[in-house]
C-alpha cells in the first residue's frame, strides 16, 4: 500500500525528465505551484481525516482512501493542462494525507509497541525500493509515447 501511495510521488519527479511541462502548457513555477498545493492539502487533511479514521475505524478508512487515490492517480493520464494539474495534485494531497497515520494507527491494533517498531521498519524501507521502481516504470511508460493516443 505504502509503495504505491510512494510510486505517485516519485512518478511526478520521474515526468519533469520527459515533456511534461511543455505538453500541459506550464513552466516550472506551475509544476512547482502544484507541488505546494499537493504538501498543503496533504499536511490541512491529515487532522480531520484522523478524526473520521477514528470514527468509522480505519479498517474502513484505509480502503476508501485506496480506491480514492487510484481513480484521481488514473485521472492524471488525462491532463490538459495547468488547470487539471492543480486539481489532481491537490485531491491526490487530500486523499493521501491521511494514509500514512491511519496505517499507523491499524498496525498498532495488533502489535505491542516492541512488535510494531519492526513492522514499521519494513513500512519505511519500502519508501526506498519506491525510486528504483518508480525510474524502471517511468522508463518504460515514457516509451509508450502515442501509443493509444497518449503521451509518453
Amino acid at each position: 500500500m505504502f509503495l504505491a501511495l510512494q510510486l505517485d510521488r516519485g512518478n511526478i519527479s520521474q515526468e519533469l525528465s520527459d515533456t511534461f511541462l511543455e505538453d500541459l502548457g506550464m513552466n516550472t513555477n506551475d509544476f512547482k505551484t502544484g507541488q505546494t498545493i499537493f504538501y498543503v492539502s496533504f499536511l490541512a487533511t491529515e487532522f480531520p481525516a484522523q478524526l473520521i479514521s477514528k470514527k468509522i475505524g480505519p479498517e474502513n478508512w484505509i480502503p476508501i482512501q485506496m480506491i480514492s487515490w487510484s481513480i484521481v492517480a488514473f485521472c492524471q493520464a488525462t491532463l490538459t493542462g495547468r488547470a487539471t494539474f492543480f486539481l489532481t495534485r491537490a485531491w491526490l494531497g487530500i486523499i493521501e494525507g491521511v494514509f500514512i497515520a491511519d496505517v499507523i494507527l491499524y498496525l498498532s491494533y495488533f502489535y505491542k509497541s516492541k512488535e510494531l517498531s519492526i513492522r514499521l521498519s519494513f513500512f519505511w524501507g519500502a519508501y526506498g525500493c519506491t525510486f528504483i521502481i518508480s525510474a524502471s516504470l517511468a522508463f518504460g511508460i515514457l516509451h509508450l509515447r502515442g501509443y493509444e493516443g497518449l503521451a509518453g
